[in-house]
């Protein structure tokens, strides 16, 4: 399991989340890796996310938690 926040701006890139700690990175890493799954904890943007990531969904789906679970 791949544990990364990917974040468009470049402010917060190679930086930590708090407490938990985790990497924030450059969304394109996220073709490096071709996960099975992404989750998309905003999701307010999620179709605009998922509008300009689609290469994601030759390798894999999208996850939208809220407000109702849909996977795409």
């Amino acid at each position: 399991m791949l544990l990364q926040d990917q974040d468009g701006s470049y402010n917060h890139q190679n930086l930590y989340t708090p407490k938990y700690k985790i990497a924030i990175k450059n969304p394109k890493t996220i073709y490096k890796y071709k996960p099975n799954y992404t989750i998309i904890l905003a999701w307010n943007y999620s179709k605009h996310i998922m509008k300009v990531h689609k290469k994601i969904k030759k390798f894999g789906k999208f996850i939208v938690p809220f407000p109702q679970i849909k996977i795409f």
